[in-house]
């Protein structure tokens, strides 16, 4: 019977330094040593999957079990993780899925002396390779047709990737579908309502009020669902906490003239 194939690591390298780097150090000035032990866990879950994972409810409530911590602290330190770096932003909001670049080069790093590596979508690097034997050739693992995986899981990873490609060369987004796609994200919602220090509910009058204004200008015409994400994050920056985008009444300044004249 064959041995199954591993698609993990049983160990990964980590830097001498990673308690320096300036993103765990944001974490750790916030969320002390637990902040620490949170973002290892998640490197371990990561490199025993392979080199990216699944953000679930799932995963969450069992690191919480798992290390005696809240559910909630976790979600903290993902959501800020994500928010310095450490972690794929778009990946994060459009996918839920944790990984970088760093991570997958350390990842095909370590198993480049493997017979078959198993490769997924989630990919951000370009051109790696895979030895199968250090004497021989070279695969690719971005290149199907040399790699063993099997061949209908790369053809439903194409036609996945091409429905991906089609919503997300829509040309233009309505006021009802922006609203739609914003409410949808509701990790991206959470970060934002922490980010801002607003509640979620004050975010949510934000993507109405956001989505009504681009319509009303005509400049609803984003690239696709981050490049949307991005400009409401930024348009937050300046308007998250104003009171109001409705336009004023158009007879607002003439009333006011009336008045005037009466007094």
């Amino acid at each position: 019977m064959a041995r199954p194939q591993k698609t993990g690591l049983d160990y990964f390298p980590l830097d001498v330094d990673f308690f320096e780097d300036e993103k765990i150090l944001a974490i750790s000035g916030e969320f002390a040593v637990k902040g620490e032990i949170i973002a290892l866990r998640l490197l371990c879950e990561i490199y025993k999957n392979g080199y990216f994972v699944e953000w679930s409810e799932l995963l969450k409530n069992k690191m919480a079990r798992l290390g005696g911590l809240s559910a909630g602290l976790i979600e903290e330190v993902v959501i800020k993780l994500v928010k310095y770096g450490f972690f794929d932003e778009s990946l994060f909001c459009e996918h839920k899925v944790l990984t970088s670049n760093g991570i997958q080069k350390r990842f095909f790093e370590a198993v480049k002396r493997r017979k078959d590596v198993k490769f997924s979508k989630y990919l951000l690097i370009e051109g790696v390779n895979v030895n199968i034997n250090p004497a021989k050739d070279v695969v690719n693992v971005n290149i199907s047709t040399q790699s063993k995986v099997d061949e209908s899981k790369v053809d439903e990873s194409k036609v996945n990737e091409s429905k991906v490609k089609k919503v997300e060369e829509s040309p233009g987004f309505s006021s009802s579908s922006t609203q739609q796609i914003l409410l949808s994200k509701q990790i991206s919602i959470d970060q934002w309502a922490m980010m801002f220090k607003v509640s979620k509910e004050r975010i949510h009058t934000c993507i109405s009020e956001f989505s009504e204004f681009k319509a009303r200008h005509s400049e609803n015409t984003w690239k696709n669902e981050t490049d949307l994400s991005k400009n409401f994050e930024f348009w937050l920056r300046s308007n998250v906490h104003a009171k109001s985008l409705k336009p004023q009444n158009q007879n607002q300044p003439h009333a006011n003239l009336q008045r005037a004249k009466r007094r």
